[in-house]
């Protein structure tokens, strides 16, 4: 499943602060945005929220940007959604 993801950076944790079907997440993250520190918390960070190893998550576009497209392998729509309103209702 390709994710379109909108992080920001330097917040005051690891969370996900909207989605919209089908597939778009904004994400807050800790980590600052340099040195690819940012990129590597968001794979942290989805391989929990989705349970899914760190090495089925590539970002395929806008390593540099706030915004990204990022493939989730082994994922469908429904187990994302599910996944989400389960992290969502927890905070």
């Amino acid at each position: 499943m390709v994710l379109e993801i909108k992080v920001h950076p330097e917040k005051k944790k690891d969370r996900i602060s909207g989605y919209k079907l089908p597939n778009f997440l904004e994400v807050e993250l800790k980590a600052k945005p340099q040195n690819n520190q940012a990129n590597e918390a968001l794979i942290r960070f989805l391989s929990t929220i989705f349970n899914i190893s760190e090495k089925q998550i590539k970002i395929l576009k806008g390593k540099t940007q706030p915004k990204k497209l990022v493939n989730l392998e082994g994922l469908d729509l429904n187990q994302f959604e599910i996944y989400v309103k389960k992290v969502l209702d927890r905070d």
